[in-house]
């Protein structure tokens, strides 16, 4: 009863998708997509949105590499609203390509009122030159 409880209030809160045109790149190469934040069951404001790239191990373990980008916002997303921001991240030469030991994430968080976060993850798999 609990659970459908949580699940019926995160239904009803914006949430945000990262959605990348390819997600195997290289080096100096620019990886490009957009942020859909689709709005819930009723209006909220907006306060931040950020994108971190994460090193993911075999074991699970984690380690932050950059941040992508942050967006401060001061925004209502109206009930049902939909949005759109486009999104761009250069891949250095100084990252490691992803190997079996290891990949990437680009973790995203949608910030809104009251300190309630949404989020979304997305593999990147960087590949020898």
């Amino acid at each position: 009863m609990l659970k459908n409880i949580k699940n019926f209030f995160a239904r009803s809160l914006p949430n945000v998708d990262l959605v990348l045109e390819k997600n195997e790149v290289r080096h100096d190469e620019t990886i490009a997509g957009d942020f859909y934040i689709k709005g819930g069951a009723k209006q909220q404001k907006l306060k931040r949105l950020e994108c971190i790239l994460l090193k993911v191990y075999k074991d699970e373990s984690k380690e932050t590499v950059e941040t992508v980008k942050t967006i401060l916002m001061s925004r209502t997303l109206l009930a049902k609203e939909n949005a759109m921001i486009p999104f761009t991240f250069l891949v250095s030469k100084e990252m490691e390509p992803s190997t079996d030991e290891f990949t990437y994430k680009l973790h995203t968080n949608l910030f809104f009122a009251e300190n309630k976060v949404s989020t979304d993850h997305d593999e990147l798999v960087i590949v020898k030159e």
